[in-house]
């Protein structure tokens, strides 16, 4: 896959178009997804496979920065680490790029408080994040998939995740 057609991917799907703070310390971004509140609790981990210019590995994206980093906390055996991730779905894990896309819940249980939409309003965000991902792939000719089959536990391990303030939602690639 050549670089600037991941960058435009994750830009357009995932990237953050303007900042806009309010008062104090909140900050809103403003994406080309919807998302519930305004509040985007949605990180995207970033398995690269065969990327032109681009080591394989694990990395995080930064929204605001529009910029990967490579994560210290990588697996030993990439591939066969996504295969176990994808929970054997092996018609997915030879993908050239796959995102991980993981909840930080407080970003939006502080405004849901004690409240069961406020797991639905994320939920209905991985579906737009996920939505937006087939819609490019499309527009860049490319073949994309989601799945919530996957093996999280390995995957919220290896990044030390406390399962109660940010998990695994979902898996999307192309």
């Amino acid at each position: 896959l050549p670089l600037p057609m991941l960058a435009l991917m994750l830009e357009r799907v995932l990237g953050a178009q303007a900042v806009v703070e309010t008062e104090g310390d909140v900050r809103f971004l403003k994406k080309n997804v919807p998302s519930a509140g305004g509040l985007h609790p949605l990180e995207a981990y970033v398995f690269i496979r065969k990327v032109a210019d681009v080591s394989p590995g694990l990395y995080h994206y930064h929204p605001v920065a529009h910029e990967l980093s490579l994560l210290p906390e990588q697996p030993e055996n990439l591939d066969g680490f996504i295969k176990s991730m994808l929970a054997g779905q092996h018609w997915f894990s030879d993908a050239h790029v796959i995102v991980v896309i993981a909840c930080r819940f407080e970003r939006n249980f502080w405004k849901y408080r004690n409240h069961a939409k406020a797991y639905r309003a994320v939920v209905l965000d991985v579906g737009h994040v996920s939505q937006a991902f087939y819609t490019e792939a499309t527009a860049q000719g490319l073949g994309a998939f989601v799945t919530a089959a996957v093996n999280e536990e390995d995957f919220e391990r290896l990044l030390c995740f406390d399962p109660l303030v940010e998990g695994v939602l979902a898996v999307c690639g192309f």
